[in-house]
């Protein structure tokens, strides 16, 4: 299921792009490496795509003027990433415990 969830992220982001909607953009990016990570996505490439969304996202809503949105979207996107540091099991230096 966490793969048919991803797919339908990944879809919705990219037509949130493509049709201007922000809450396709948001929605999507920001959940799209929450399930990736459900699916236990390697580690690198799980980190090029939180990354990539991450930035995707900041510059979308920079370019349209959504400042609020856009610190929401940073807050969610740092969420994703603490929980991916949590679930790998890293502690504060970046090492595996």
């Amino acid at each position: 299921m966490h793969k048919v969830l991803a797919l339908f992220f990944a879809l919705l982001a990219a037509a949130g792009l493509y049709f201007n909607s922000e809450v396709g953009v948001f929605v999507g990016l920001a959940l799209l490496p929450w399930q990736l990570g459900r699916i236990n996505f390697p580690s690198r490439p799980y980190l090029a795509v939180l990354a990539a969304a991450a930035l995707l996202g900041i510059v979308y809503f920079f370019l349209i003027g959504w400042y609020t949105l856009m610190l929401a979207f940073i807050f969610v996107m740092l969420y994703n990433y603490w929980g991916y540091r949590r679930f790998t099991g890293m502690d504060a230096d970046g090492r595996n415990k």
